[in-house]
């Protein structure tokens, strides 16, 4: 929905793991450069993108406004589900589960793979074009 609101035509995916679900098992494992709406390189591909470390954050939104903090991933930096918690597949909000989250200003591992808040904590998603 944000994608479409910011004027974004295609197809998004979330990075978005449940144990029962990686998302490299989801997404398009793209040959060509992963790049944020205003054109920075992330990755020049699937395996610069999974090889533990990025180019640059990944830290604007659809509309290219800088944001910062964590985003729900539940996914390690090979792509793979963290297979700890996931907010019981990331439908409830419960203060008593948790979940993975990576930061968005970090290059290494921990844009995807940095913490576990409660599930009730409010943060973002990284999306993917397809």
């Amino acid at each position: 929905a944000q994608a479409l609101a910011a004027g974004l035509e295609g197809e998004f995916k979330a990075w978005l793991s449940t144990i029962a679900s990686p998302v490299a098992d989801r997404v398009t494992q793209g040959s060509g450069p992963y790049v944020l709406v205003d054109g920075t390189r992330v990755a020049d591909d699937w395996s610069d993108l999974v090889d533990g470390s990025i180019l640059a954050p990944i830290d604007l939104d659809a509309k290219g406004i800088a944001r910062s903090g964590e985003i729900w991933t539940g996914t390690l930096a090979t792509g793979a589900s963290f297979l700890g918690s996931d907010c019981a597949a990331f439908t409830t909000d419960s203060m008593g589960v948790t979940g993975l989250c990576g930061a968005s200003s970090a290059t290494n591992a921990t844009w995807t793979e940095n913490i576990t808040p409660a599930c009730s904590t409010r943060l973002g998603l990284y999306c993917i074009e397809q």
